[in-house]
């Protein structure tokens, strides 16, 4: 539960030195957000995945529709399962933050044998598209005490771009 305090307290922080603005979804945008130079940045189905420079963090920002949540899931449940990763107990709360309705989850899991850190932020905005964002974070415990404030920094500067 530390990680859903520092996070959520975190999330809309504002503020890079360097930074590029990644949009989610660029051939429907949805929104955007900055994220830090040093991290590599590339575009996938749903949106972007951004890994820290050492590595050690790999997060996702992705769009979809309710009718696409399954499917979402269900691809992530591939990927976990192609990377050892074993999942226990699910803590989640639903939060209001800046209009948005926020369900975190974070999930006690390890990566080959090893404690890892994984958590999902589920954005409900109400867009009239009825597009939402999941965020879906990845990190060894050491990337994650080093990034933290970075991941939060970049998830303060949302801006929803949906007309």
């Amino acid at each position: 539960m530390r990680i859903s305090m520092v996070v959520m307290a975190l999330a809309f922080s504002t503020g890079f030195a360097q930074a590029g603005t990644v949009e989610v979804r660029p051939d429907a945008p949805v929104a955007e957000f900055t994220i830090p130079d040093s991290w590599e940045t590339s575009h996938v189905n749903r949106g972007i995945q951004a890994i820290s420079k050492d590595g050690e963090v790999d997060f996702w920002i992705e769009a979809y529709t309710p009718a696409e949540f399954d499917k979402l899931l269900s691809e992530h449940d591939v990927y976990w399962k192609d990377h050892d990763v074993a999942f226990g107990a699910r803590d989640s709360e639903t939060r209001q933050m800046n209009g948005a309705t926020v369900t975190m989850t974070n999930e006690h899991a390890t990566w080959k044998g090893k404690p890892t850190v994984i958590y999902y932020l589920d954005y409900h905005l109400g867009l009239p598209s009825k597009t939402n964002l999941v965020f879906t974070y990845w990190a060894s415990p050491g990337g994650d005490d080093s990034f933290r404030q970075e991941v939060a920094e970049a998830l303060g500067t949302m801006k929803v771009t949906e007309k």
